[in-house]
């Protein structure tokens, strides 16, 4: 059967306009022209295109105020507003665009648009057609018939609601050929039809329901109520006159049919319509509007069910899952192309399909992607399979070779120039933030779908020879596509967490914040809200009239320095301090926890530019152990049994580590291959004297030197840290580089690298840009030298825990060390392992963690075990 669409013009055009337009201002063409109904009408319109592969398309318009109706009856809408100016004048724009679309369209002298919609799906041919008729005008009901519905755009036009007979059934419990029935006796306040007065809803539905139409009902009045019967007998002229009033015309004069108004969705891309947009300034409609063009020339196929004859040996696989946390949002389909052609699977029949399922976890059949984690992890979610064969991922060469750039795929097939590379934007195609939403065309998905799978065989050439010139190809296939699956055991596996030990700490730090912002109204003798900064901030500086450094500024290190200048101050640091551990570490865990008390965290390979994991939802590597409360808060991460202990194996000062070997220096090495403190042996070295002789605060000012040179410190952040003078700090990493020269050569070499190359690589070829390097900017430009002598220490460590994570990985799953592994924090790995077996288990890690690379100095690692993530440090 052939689609046809219909659009009640004036009605969409209303809609368009009052959904779109904000406290009585509107979008507007550089030339002051109205175009917010225009924009948002023409948005409408492709919305409606792309969802269905419509044969037929007609607009009906409103040709004027008066009508028949107005003939017979002078009241009819004669309490409706006038319009506003502004979209009265964007109703003439908006026909000029169909015009320039050849999007058919009437409008007819006497009749109103729901008399033109009537007439063309009503005659002969359209009952040939399945047809949807766009209008919120519920007297369009009547229309309904097995081949006609009505799609009602709702609040925000971003949703339509369907209503077919058996929806009006339910509903008004009404045929549609009652709905003027139903107006005669109710009336209608919109069109200012009064219908029988005094009958409501529910009594014209009940009346109608016993007598069919509204002549039965006058006919057996005597039959009804004295009240109703008294009514009906008084006002049965009117009620006549509603209906037929209401009563939509299915004979008007207009000499289209439904034959005669097919329509080529590549007309869109006309050079008048173009200029149409250009000229209104809505220049986006041109990218969408080719958006939908190449749509159109899609050959993907949506699949019912899989066959084994689609099986190749090399194929192209995209997972779609539209939200962002793959652990618990569900999976909306998988796109599929290789040699037998492109498909489309939806959700339940891959749930359906052992055909498509063996096909997932079949290694044999190889498998290239954009993001394998997401991709293994949301099958096995979804399915409770093991999805095998995949043999590149694009989102992790893609990270490699620009690593400072954001990682998706729309930035990417912009760098690279892809064919149609504008399309490929998920905010545009389901929106963004709270505007999120799944599209309600299937086939529009598999579209969009098509483009990435596209996007996926046109790059995989191209990334795997740069990769190749880069020299990273090892680097990816020896270290990065093997975390992926260390990263997907973890995530798997996940941290438990005391459910019950959280809720306690829960309500005790709710306690004392309330506590605390009690005792800050008491000081301030009046009720604040310490969330609220402009608040804070005028009682601060207005009321109080305190030293105002930063121009009303209430951040921490404004607060600090006011500390002792009135008691509320530090009452309001302590608040602040207890909120983030309420709001952040534990009222905000609690939304993370899975059905089996753990929490699932996602582990992110491409975001930090130096090649370190971090990880979302939540960030377990913000859980800091340098402050007691928010320490505390790891109390709550268990072992999953209790026959289990949580153990940590951490790196040693691993960055000092590398920095004594990358740079060579002799001093820094021997006191690592004498497994000296290295901070009390560099104290000793600068101070000139012997390491028992050493103060705890000649240490500290060594650990501060120590750490800070690997991140390019400064004389005056230097300072900063120690509370000394510039001088002195300056004093003091002088004389470091004269303990460690050749520290400082490295540095000064990694620099004038940097500068003559652009990059710096870290021990494994892991490849950093530094365009700051060359800034004519005095400030960007050291912070590109910053960035140029940390990158490579920073790059390495990151490269050695991901080769410890990936053979002690591989070693649990041959079984030949009996762990769980369950997380990844900076240089620390954290396992599960049995009580019973603790240390021959932790012997193992350690031996392969301290051997995993062979440097100048040896890799020390820090065991320890306990029955909570608290009890390791």
């Amino acid at each position: 059967m052939k689609k046809a669409l219909i659009i009640d013009g004036n009605n969409l055009i209303f809609k368009a306009y009052y959904a779109t337009a904000k406290h009585g201002a509107s979008l507007h063409s550089l030339q002051g022209v109205p175009t917010n109904a225009l924009y948002a009408f023409i948005r409408m319109i492709n919305k409606f295109i792309t969802s269905n592969n419509y044969d037929a398309l007609f607009v009906a318009f409103d040709a004027g105020k008066n009508t028949f109706r107005t003939q017979r009856y002078d009241k009819y809408k004669a309490t409706r507003k006038s319009a506003p100016q502004e979209l009265l004048l964007q109703i003439d724009l908006v026909k000029q665009y169909l015009d320039l679309a050849e999007i058919p369209w009437s409008q007819e002298t006497n009749y109103e648009a729901d008399d033109l919609i009537g007439t063309i799906s009503k005659n002969k041919v359209a009952k040939d057609y399945e047809i949807n008729i766009i209008s919120s005008d519920k007297d369009l009901f009547q229309l309904l018939d097995d081949n006609i519905k009505i799609l009602q755009p709702q609040k925000g036009l971003s949703d339509l609601k369907v209503m077919d007979k058996n929806q009006l059934k339910v509903e008004y419990h009404l045929e549609p050929k009652q709905i003027p029935d139903l107006k005669g006796l109710m009336g209608d306040n919109s069109d200012n039809l009064p219908g029988i007065k005094g009958i409501g809803p529910k009594t014209a539905i009940k009346l109608l329901q016993k007598y069919q139409t509204l002549e039965n009902v006058i006919a057996n009045v005597d039959k009804l109520t004295s009240k109703e019967s008294s009514l009906i007998k008084e006002n049965s002229a009117i009620g006549l006159l509603t209906k037929e009033l209401a009563t939509i015309k299915l004979d008007t004069p207009l000499k289209k049919e439904l034959n005669d108004c097919h329509y080529d969705i590549k007309l869109l891309d006309k050079p008048e319509l173009q200029n149409f947009y250009k000229k209104y300034d809505m220049k986006s409609l041109i990218v969408s509007q080719k958006k939908i063009i190449e749509f159109k020339d899609s050959t993907i196929k949506v699949l019912e069910s899989w066959d084994a004859k689609f099986n190749a040996k090399l194929n192209y696989v995209w997972t779609e899952i539209c939200w962002d946390n793959y652990h618990r949002d569900p999976l909306l389909a998988i796109a599929i192309k290789n040699e037998f052609g492109t498909f489309y699977c939806r959700k339940n029949m891959i749930a359906n399909s052992k055909e498509l399922q063996t096909f997932l976890v079949d290694k044999k059949y190889q498998k290239i992607t954009w993001d394998i984690k997401k991709t293994i992890v949301s099958i096995k979610k979804n399915f409770n399979i093991n999805a095998d064969g995949f043999i590149f991922d694009h989102m992790l060469a893609s990270y490699l070779l620009y690593a400072n750039e954001n990682i998706n795929l729309e930035n990417i097939a912009n760098i690279l120039q892809v064919k149609n590379n504008e399309d490929l934007d998920d905010g545009e195609f389901y929106g963004r933030a709270s505007k999120k939403h799944i599209p309600e065309s299937e086939t529009l998905i598999a579209q969009y779908l098509e483009l990435k799978l596209n996007f996926l065989v046109e790059t995989y050439p191209i990334l795997i020879e740069k990769l190749k010139t880069n020299d990273n190809w090892e680097l990816y296939e020896k270290i990065e596509l093997p975390t992926v699956y260390s990263l997907i055991t973890m995530e798997i596996n996940g941290i438990a967490v005391d459910t019950k030990q959280l809720k306690t700490m829960t309500e005790n730090t709710k306690i004392t914040l309330d506590k605390l912002e009690k005792e800050l109204n008491q000081i301030a003798q009046k009720t604040l809200n310490p969330n609220s900064p402009k608040q804070i901030s005028q009682y601060l500086f207005e009321e109080l009239k305190l030293a105002n450094p930063k121009k009303g500024s209430t951040a921490y290190e404004v607060l600090i320095t006011l500390k002792s200048a009135h008691p509320i101050i530090p009452v309001l640091l302590e608040y602040r301090k207890v909120q983030k551990l309420y709001a952040t570490y534990l009222n905000g865990l609690e939304k993370y926890i899975f059905p089996d008390h753990k929490i699932h965290t996602i582990y992110n390979q491409v975001q930090a530019s130096t090649g370190r994991i971090s990880s979302t939802e939540p960030n377990m590597q913000n859980i800091t152990i340098r402050d007691d409360e928010q320490r505390e808060v790891r109390r709550i991460f268990i072992a999953s049994a209790e026959n289990l202990k949580i153990v940590s194996c951490d790196y040693s000062q691993i960055e000092l580590r590398i920095l004594a070997d990358i740079s060579g220096d002799t001093n820094l090495i021997n006191a690592f291959l004498k497994n000296h403190d290295i901070h009390a042996e560099t104290a000793s070295k600068i101070f000139n004297v012997s390491l028992d002789q050493v103060t705890k605060e000649q240490r500290t000012r060594a650990k501060a030197v120590n750490f800070g040179i690997i991140y390019g410190i400064s004389s005056f952040g230097l300072s900063q840290q120690l509370k000394i003078s510039i001088k002195e700090s300056q004093e003091f990493i002088d004389k470091y580089f004269v303990v460690f020269p050749k520290i400082k050569e490295y540095i000064n070499d990694t620099i004038k690298y940097c500068q003559k190359n652009g990059y710096v690589e870290s021990l494994f070829n892991r490849r950093r840009a530094v365009p700051e390097i060359n800034n004519n900017n005095k400030i960007i430009r050291e912070f590109g030298q910053r960035i140029a002598m940390n990158m490579p220490i920073q790059g390495t460590a990151a490269d050695i825990i991901k080769l410890a994570m990936i053979k002690i990985d591989t070693a649990i799953k041959e079984k030949k060390i009996k762990a769980n592994l369950i997380a990844q924090i900076h240089d620390e790995l954290i396992f599960e392992i049995d009580s019973n077996d603790l240390n021959t288990e932790m012997t193992k890690i350690n031996e392969i963690m301290s051997h995993v690379v062979k440097l100048k100095v040896p890799l020390i690692i820090n065991g320890v075990s306990g029955n909570n993530w608290y009890d390791l440090k």
